[in-house]
């Protein structure tokens, strides 16, 4: 996987090769990258691959209060598996709203510093 993520600066492809690239035994039917935007408080996605395509997502997503005051940005930096989804609310919200027939995921969000870098999740249906 890291050769596929470095091999293209093109978010869709990366992805897409990391899906492809992943073992068998490795239960992930797409990955989607997405960045949370304190400043309008949303989520904006970037890019989606599953098996049989992938492309840029450049929607932005609202997040509701009831949602956002569940999760603290800063402290939210770690892996976290799902096997259900509506152990964290916030990525409950965004999966219901753009991909309905996720059942499962793992989530990375990402920071290097002070800086957020996003969130990876790898899904399964």
């Amino acid at each position: 996987m890291h050769e596929a993520l470095c091999s293209t600066l093109h978010l869709d492809k990366a992805i897409s090769a990391c899906v492809k690239a992943a073992p068998k035994s490795f239960p992930i039917d797409g990955i989607f990258l997405n960045y949370y935007r304190d400043d309008i408080q949303s989520i904006q996605f970037l890019a989606l691959a599953t098996q049989n395509r992938s492309h840029l997502k450049l929607d932005i997503l609202s997040i509701p209060q009831h949602v956002l005051s569940n999760f603290i940005v800063s402290d939210n930096f770690t892996t976290v598996i799902l096997n259900r989804l509506s152990d964290e609310p916030l990525t409950d919200f965004v999966v219901k709203t753009h991909f309905r027939k996720v059942k499962s995921a793992i989530v990375m969000r990402l920071k290097v510093d002070d800086t957020r870098l996003g969130a990876v999740v790898f899904f399964s249906y």
